[in-house]
């Protein structure tokens, strides 16, 4: 398989001839921060680099320990769409109150429009941020969560219960393996799981509390 050329990607994403030419660089990044979320930053990008398009996952701790990430490259068919959709995103100037939040970058040309995206109702992923992450994850794979940075009297457990297997996330963040999942170390607060079925149902999203030291089990009947 091909990556994507430079030549069909520009076809593709140009809205108009004013737009311009697509040059190396251009592309979209993603990054997502907040108390909730279990990293300093978790940032997904899409870039066009000598004809040829990539996506990376990077996951960095907080303090000096270090990140995790993996890259890939795209031939996705939506990948066009996609950009079209982030350069006419509505972004916001500051920073949406919130226990996630969505920081969009959009480079094209040389010119760069960046902002905040709003969440969905009662503090949802944005849309464009679940496409993206999606994008990402199927060129590169999945890089799990890994709760070794957590102390005992920080965090809680979660057990996930669902009446068939699903996908699980956590404020956005893919955990390892799917339902039944148990044991979780998570930080105290609010959050919010992402159920995908395996099955190809709709993703739906539950708010939880999590208390330090205590067990929080979510157990649900998937739509």
């Amino acid at each position: 398989m091909h990556p994507l050329t430079l030549t069909s990607l520009c076809l593709a994403i140009l809205a108009a001839p004013a737009a311009g030419i697509c040059g190396d660089g251009d592309g979209v990044r993603l990054t997502i921060s907040g108390p909730a979320v279990p990293y300093a930053e978790v940032v997904h990008e899409i870039r066009e680099r000598n004809e040829a398009v990539t996506a990376r996952v990077t996951k960095t701790f907080a303090g000096d320990f270090g990140r995790r990430d993996a890259i890939g490259l795209l031939t996705l068919a939506e990948l066009p769409s996609l950009l079209s959709e982030a350069r006419t995103a509505v972004l916001e100037a500051r920073a949406p109150v919130g226990p996630a939040r969505y920081h969009l970058e959009i480079t094209q040309t040389g010119q760069r429009r960046q902002g905040w995206l709003v969440p969905g109702e009662g503090g949802a992923e944005p849309a464009l941020a679940t496409r993206l992450r999606a994008v990402v994850a199927a060129a590169t794979g999945p890089v799990p969560f890994h709760d070794a940075l957590l102390l005992p009297e920080e965090a809680g457990r979660l057990h996930v219960q669902a009446d068939r297997p699903a996908r699980v996330a956590l404020d956005g963040v893919d955990l390892a393996g799917q339902t039944p999942l148990s044991g979780v170390l998570v930080v105290a607060g609010d959050h919010a799981v992402r159920l995908t079925p395996l099955d190809g149902g709709e993703a739906q999203v539950y708010p939880i509390k999590i208390l330090p030291g205590r067990t929080t089990t979510l157990a649900v009947e998937l739509r």
